[in-house]
């Protein structure tokens, strides 16, 4: 059948060009988050809005209208762009269409996110933690908090990477998103953490699912540990028997990472060793973060300030 839309019997559709994206690009090449977020994307979106149609009869206005159905959400409806855009690029190289129509259709303006875990907010996220069914998962969710590590970094961690005569955790280029090598220190705390779930054959993922390979996501224990603290917005749904209560988190798993910095910069911690710690490549990335650095150094002025007084009294008083 794919053959026949090729040689022009059958244009394929929009839905024919996401399969041949998934199949082509999107599985062998994209981390297993950013490939889960495409197929949401394409299943709850692209496929009902657009998939039937033709990819020649598809213009700008169908995908600026697509993208402006989602103006709610300008961060999902961007990205939905970004997606699509894509695609169709692809689609030119592999001479099924000659146009990209979500080029050029304008971004909606993206707020910038900042939020992370007060120490009051990080103490009710443990004890939900301690009391959450399946420990593996809340010890994946434990090594996020205390390493500011990715989530893709963590779940694809082995126990082969770490090194415990020198307490180091390497993680290999093919892991980190910046595709290079990372040699992390590690807490006391995470030390401890390590060695509680060692097994004695300690080889393999840290956190396997349920086929014995690595675990691919920790959405499901994310929001439940975000529903025992609070951490959520609660919706409810009227269906055909009942009401249908369903939890969103209003912080992600990626706010652990900005938790992570966000209380190192303010405890007096330089943006360049947490830009280290973080395996950020440009000093302009860790930034983001220097506006927390005004407290420690406003205590720091006020310090020569003591000084300079204690000194004058000193000097007045001989």
């Amino acid at each position: 059948p794919m053959e026949e839309r090729l040689q022009g019997r059958l244009e394929p559709t929009v839905g024919d060009l996401a399969t041949e994206y998934l199949k082509r690009y999107a599985v062998p090449n994209k981390r297993p988050t950013s490939l889960r977020n495409d197929r949401q994307m394409i299943d709850n979106t692209i496929r009902p809005k657009i998939g039937k149609l033709r990819l020649k009869a598809v213009g700008r206005r169908d995908i600026e209208a697509l993208h402006l159905s989602l103006k709610a959400t300008p961060y999902s409806a961007n990205r939905l762009l970004s997606l699509l855009s894509k695609m169709f690029n692809l689609g030119i190289q592999w001479k099924w269409t000659t146009e990209n129509p979500a080029r050029g259709v304008p971004r909606f303006p993206e707020g910038k996110r900042e939020r992370w875990l007060t120490t009051e907010e990080i103490q009710k996220f443990r004890e939900a933690l301690d009391s959450y069914a399946d420990q593996n998962a809340a010890n994946a969710l434990r090594l996020l908090m205390l390493t500011g590590s990715r989530e893709g970094e963590v779940l694809k961690a082995e126990w082969e990477q770490f090194n415990f005569q020198r307490n180091v955790w390497t993680k290999p280029s093919h892991n980190t998103k910046q595709k290079r090598e990372e040699h992390i220190p590690l807490s006391g705390p995470t030390l401890k953490l390590l060695k509680a779930m060692m097994p004695k054959d300690a080889t393999g993922p840290l956190f396997p699912g349920a086929s014995g390979r690595a675990r691919v996501s920790l959405r499901r224990p994310w929001v439940q540990a975000c529903k025992a603290c609070g951490l959520v917005q609660v919706e409810k749904r009227k269906g055909k028997r009942s009401t249908i209560t369903r939890y969103h988190p209003t912080v992600r798993i990626h706010d652990l990472r900005h938790s992570y910095a966000s209380h190192l910069v303010s405890n007096g911690v330089s943006l360049h060793i947490v830009g280290k710690l973080l395996g950020h490549t440009q000093a302009s990335t860790t930034m983001r973060y220097a506006h927390l650095q005004d407290e420690t150094l406003r205590a720091a002025t006020e310090r020569f300030g003591e000084i300079y007084t204690e000194t004058k009294l000193s000097s007045t008083g001989t």
